[in-house]
């Protein structure tokens, strides 16, 4: 009597299954974790890009009040006691003009992103009105 093996897969056909099935789902795999950093980077530039235009926006329709004092470098414009005025930006103001203070007509501001990824270097005009 003759005895037919036919029952199932060898271990060749399976370990070339293994490895074709393999070489199909890692770079796919890698293109998706890929694809969600880069998803989690562009989101953070964008909250960044929206917070520092909202700042300069904002400061740049209100001025900046006569007779600012420029800011230290571990000073915070729009920071005042616990409040914060523009809490994911840091701002630095500086006189245009600093041999008279109180001269100036406008300001250097530079307003810097929390996570500094973004970074804007503009003038501002000295508010007609009251304060920050």
């Amino acid at each position: 009597m003759k005895r037919k093996n036919d029952a199932g897969y060898s271990l060749i056909e399976v370990l070339v299954a293994i490895t074709i099935l393999a070489a199909v789902v890692l770079p796919t795999c890698s293109a998706l974790v890929l694809g969600i950093q880069m998803n989690e980077k562009t989101d953070r530039l964008m909250r960044a890009q929206l917070a520092v235009s909202s700042a300069v926006e904002t400061l740049m329709a209100e001025g900046i009040p006569a007779g600012t004092p420029k800011t230290a470098d571990t000073e915070d414009y729009g920071k005042t006691g616990s409040f914060d005025r523009f809490p994911d930006v840091t701002v630095k103001v500086t006189p245009e003009n600093t041999d008279t203070p109180g001269s100036s007509s406008y300001y250097n501001v530079e307003v810097v992103s929390n996570d500094q990824l973004v970074k804007v270097s503009t003038a501002v005009a000295v508010g007609q009105g009251g304060g920050t």
